[in-house]
C-alpha cells in the first residue's frame, strides 16, 4: 500500500506565491522554490545542487528567476570556509607510476583513453595534467573522458580538422567544470547538451538578424545562451531585432537584450502575448473633470484599436528593414560594377568562385586577362565548366590532383595557397600558370574564394632547362655526375634489393685526339653514349671525359651482363674500342661500393687491353 503523506510534517506556501509561479510557467523555479521552503528559505548552492540534482547553471537560472519574481533575494548561504591548499598538489613521476601500477585502479585504462582521443602518448607533463583531473578535482574517468571529447571537438571546431587541445588546455576546462558542480556523468551530458544547444542557437540566431556566420565574442555568446533559456520563439527574437534596427538604426545586442528581458520579466513569451501585453501606457491630455473621471478613463481604447496601432507598428518596421535591404543590394550592385571596371584594368587573370556547402564550384565573376590567359572568349569562359574550382575543359590531367589539394587548403577566411599547372588554351598551346587562391569570405551561400592567375610559362620553361643544365651532360644528353651523386643519395637511403653497375671506358681516345683533333674525339664519345643509352635508356651517366657508368636496378643478373655485352658488340660494330667492368648484388646492396668495383675491373680490362703494362688511368688511352 503507498505511504500516504498526511499533515503532521507540513510546509506552507503564500497563495501569491503559488499565483506567481503558476503564472510563470518555470518548473525549475518552482522547485527550487520548495527546496528552499523546505530548508527554511536559506539557499545553500552546494545542498540545492546536490539536493535537486542540478548543475551550477541551471541552480543560477532558476535562483534568478525567483528573484524576478520576487519570491527570493538570491543570496546564497556561504558554508563555512575548508582550509585547502592554493592550488593541485605537486605531483611527482613516482606519485603517476604508482598509480599506473595499481591493478585496482581505473586510471591506467583513463589513460590509454585519453591517449587514443588526443591522437598521442602522453608525456609526463600531460599525465601530471590527467592525474590532477583524476585525484585532486576528483573527476570520475567517464567524466573526464567526455571532458577530453568536448574540448577536441571544440578545437577541431574552431581551428579545423585534425587540430588537438593540450592537456593543460583540457585541465583548465576541467576546473570550470568542477566549479559549476558538472562531476558526475549525469551533470556533465546535461551540461553538454546545454552547450551544445547554445552553440547550435548561435547559428541560428545570427541567420535571423542577417549577419554574416562568425564566432561570437563572449558578450554575444551571453546573450543568446539567455535568451535561449528565457524560452523565445524565432519570431519573437525577430520582433525583437527589428525594433532594435528601427530604434537605433543598426544592430545593437545590449539594446536588443533589453526589450528581450523586459517582455521575460512581464511573461511574454509569444507574439501573441506580446501584442496583448506590451501596450505604451495611456496617459489623459487633458484634466479630468473635476469630481469626476476623465473621458479616456470612461471610455478606454477598444482591444481592437491596440492591435491594429500594433500592427501598423510592425508593418513600418518591416517596411523600413525592406527599404534598407534594398538600399544595401543596390550599393553592392554599384561597388561590383565598380570591382568589375577594376579588375579590367590589371594584367593577371582574376575569378571569383563561390564553394556551396556541398564543394561544389560556381564561377561568381572574372576579368579580361583571364579570358586572354586562356586564349578564349569571355562567353568561352563564362559557359566553361567550374564545378571543380577550375576550368575543367582547359585543364591538364596530371595538374588535376595539384589543383584540387591547393584549393582544398582553404579552410576559413584569411587562409591563402598557391598552386603552379599547365592549361590548354583555346588555340590549343599548352601554356604554365601560377594562381594565388585566397579566402575572402563565408557568405550564407557558401565561400568566396578569389585566384589570382599569372602566365608563368617563361619562367617554368627557365626553369626546366636550367634543371637539365644542372642534371644533363650536354654533349651526350646523358645524366651528369650531378644526377649521379643524387641518384647514390637516393640509394643510400633507400637501398635497391637488386642492382647492377657496369663502368665503360673507350681504348685509345688520347691517340685518336692527337690524330683528328678533339672534334673528332667528341664526336667518339657522342657516339658511344648513343649507344650505352639506347641498351640502357635513363640509367646511363656520363662522369667525365670518355667514362660512362649505367646502374640498373631493374635487370636480372643474367639480362644486366647480357646488355652490356650487347653495348660491347655494338660499339665494336663502328669501330669503337671500349673497356667494361660489371658489378652485380641481389640484397645487400651498396651503389658507391659496386660502381667503385667496376671502376676497378674496368681498369683492370683496360690493363689488359694495352698488354699488361702499368700506366696509371689518366695516361696512355
Amino acid at each position: 500500500m503507498p505511504e500516504l503523506l498526511l499533515p503532521g510534517n507540513i510546509i506552507s506556501m503564500d497563495a501569491r506565491a503559488a499565483d506567481r509561479l503558476t503564472a510563470c510557467g518555470n518548473g525549475d523555479a518552482a522547485l527550487l522554490y520548495l527546496w528552499l521552503l523546505r530548508h527554511g528559505g536559506q539557499l545553500d548552492s552546494a545542498k540545492a545542487r546536490k539536493g535537486l540534482k542540478w548543475d551550477g547553471q541551471r541552480l543560477e537560472d532558476a535562483s534568478a528567476a525567483l528573484v524576478n519574481l520576487g519570491l527570493s533575494d538570491g543570496k546564497a548561504e556561504e558554508a563555512a570556509p575548508i582550509p585547502a591548499p592554493e592550488g593541485p598538489p605537486d605531483y611527482t613521476a613516482a606519485d603517476i607510476t604508482r598509480e599506473i601500477e595499481d591493478t585496482t585502479s581505473t586510471f591506467p585504462g583513463l589513460v590509454n583513453e585519453v591517449q587514443r582521443r588526443l591522437g598521442k602518448v602522453l608525456s609526463t607533463a600531460d599525465l601530471k595534467s590527467l592525474y590532477t583531473l583524476y585525484d585532486y578535482l576528483a573527476l570520475p574517468a567517464e567524466v573526464i573522458c567526455l571532458l577530453v571529447s568536448w574540448c577536441v571537438e571544440e578545437f577541431e571546431r574552431k581551428y579545423g580538422a585534425g587540430q588537438k587541445p593540450r592537456m593543460s588546455q583540457v585541465l583548465k576546462e576541467g576546473f570550470v567544470w568542477k566549479r559549476l558542480g558538472v562531476d558526475t556523468a549525469q551533470a556533465a551530458d546535461a551540461h553538454l547538451k546545454r552547450k551544445s544547444l547554445y552553440r547550435t542557437r548561435e547559428g541560428e540566431i545570427l541567420q535571423l538578424l542577417g549577419q554574416k556566420p562568425r564566432p561570437l565574442v563572449e558578450k554575444e555568446k551571453k546573450k543568446v545562451a539567455a535568451w535561449t533559456d528565457m524560452g523565445f520563439p524565432d519570431e519573437v527574437l525577430r520582433l525583437a531585432y527589428e525594433k532594435t534596427v528601427y530604434k537605433k538604426q543598426q544592430m545593437d545586442w545590449d539594446y536588443m537584450n533589453g526589450i528581450l528581458t523586459g517582455w521575460h520579466k512581464k511573461n511574454l513569451h509569444t507574439l501573441a502575448e506580446i501584442e496583448a501585453g506590451d501596450r505604451p501606457a495611456r496617459t489623459t491630455q487633458q484634466a479630468a473633470p473635476a469630481g469626476g473621471k476623465s473621458a479616456m478613463q470612461d471610455h478606454p481604447a477598444a482591444p481592437s484599436d491596440v492591435d491594429r496601432r500594433v500592427r501598423e507598428d510592425l508593418e513600418r518596421m518591416r517596411e523600413y528593414m525592406r527599404r534598407q535591404l534594398e538600399e544595401q543590394k543596390q550599393k553592392i550592385a554599384r561597388q561590383g560594377a565598380e570591382l568589375t571596371d577594376i579588375y579590367n584594368t590589371v594584367s593577371c587573370g582574376i575569378l571569383r568562385l563561390l564553394r556551396t556547402p556541398a564543394g561544389e564550384y560556381r564561377l561568381l565573376t572574372f576579368n579580361r586577362a583571364l579570358a586572354a590567359l586562356m586564349d578564349r572568349t569571355e562567353e568561352d569562359v563564362a559557359a566553361m565548366d567550374w564545378s571543380q574550382g577550375f576550368g575543367a575543359d582547359a585543364a591538364v590531367v596530371e595538374d588535376i590532383q595539384r589543383l584540387r589539394a591547393s584549393l582544398d587548403g582553404l579552410k576559413a577566411p584569411g587562409d591563402r595557397s598557391g598552386a603552379d599547372y599547365q592549361i590548354r588554351t583555346g588555340k590549343g598551346r599548352v601554356v604554365y600558370l601560377h594562381s594565388d587562391n585566397d579566402f575572402i569570405s563565408r557568405e550564407p551561400e557558401g565561400d568566396v574564394i578569389q585566384r589570382l592567375t599569372y602566365d608563368v610559362t617563361e619562367r617554368v620553361r627557365l626553369e626546366q632547362a636550367l634543371k637539365r643544365l644542372s642534371l644533363e651532360d650536354p654533349l651526350t644528353g646523358l645524366y651528369n655526375r650531378n644526377s649521379f651523386n643524387e641518384t647514390m643519395a637516393r640509394f643510400r637511403c633507400e637501398p635497391p634489393c637488386r642492382l647492377g653497375a657496369a663502368c665503360f671506358d673507350l681504348n685509345g681516345l688520347k691517340g685518336w685526339n692527337d690524330r683528328y683533333g678533339h672534334s673528332a674525339g667528341d664526336a667518339l664519345i657522342r657516339r658511344a653514349g648513343e649507344v650505352i643509352a639506347a641498351v640502357f635508356p635513363g640509367k646511363a651517366y656520363r662522369l667525365g671525359g670518355d667514362e660512362f657508368l649505367v646502374l640498373d636496378d631493374e635487370r636480372e643478373e643474367a639480362d644486366f651482363r647480357a646488355a652490356v655485352r650487347r653495348v660491347e658488340k655494338a660499339l665494336e660494330r663502328e669501330h669503337i674500342s671500349v673497356s667494361a667492368g660489371i658489378s652485380w648484388r641481389e640484397g645487400g646492396c651498396d651503389a658507391r661500393r659496386q660502381a667503385d668495383e667496376a671502376d676497378r675491373l674496368m681498369y683492370e680490362a683496360k690493363a689488359a687491353f694495352y698488354g699488361g703494362r702499368k700506366q696509371s688511368p689518366g695516361r696512355g688511352r
